[in-house]
């Protein structure tokens, strides 16, 4: 990158690495905070990806940890696009592996969307 006055520019920081493998949920909160999952949906990978890291932002928001993804019938997206290595890619190695759990795992509440889930935040615990 040149500055205007053909300079070389400030130093570029290094990329920012995520990497989730081996962690089982995402903590933010601490141990003791309620984990939240989402739901994957079973269109294109786009979409998916937004809702995961929309669950997370919702999470920090409410003071919960993010607990991960209950996963769609078929992890391939409507565009072929196999989604849990599209995971492993984005936060690494494994990933996948670790955020997203079976259909059909029993949650002791849930939430038809975020604000019902944060009309009842105070009632959960972990």
């Amino acid at each position: 990158v040149a500055a205007p006055d053909g300079g070389a520019g400030p130093p570029r920081a290094p990329p920012l690495t995520v990497d989730f493998a081996g962690l089982g949920s995402v903590s933010f909160h601490g141990k003791d905070a309620p984990r939240l999952f989402v739901l994957e949906p079973d269109d294109g990978a786009g979409h998916r990806m937004k809702i995961v890291l929309d669950g997370m932002a919702t999470a920090v928001r409410n003071s919960m940890n993010f607990g991960g993804v209950v996963g769609a019938e078929s992890a391939v997206t409507e565009h072929g696009v196999d989604f849990r290595t599209l995971t492993d890619s984005f936060f690494g190695r494994g990933a996948s592996r670790e955020l997203f759990v079976a259909k059909g795992t029993k949650f002791s509440a849930d939430f038809a969307n975020v604000a019902d889930l944060e009309k009842h935040r105070g009632t959960l615990t972990s």
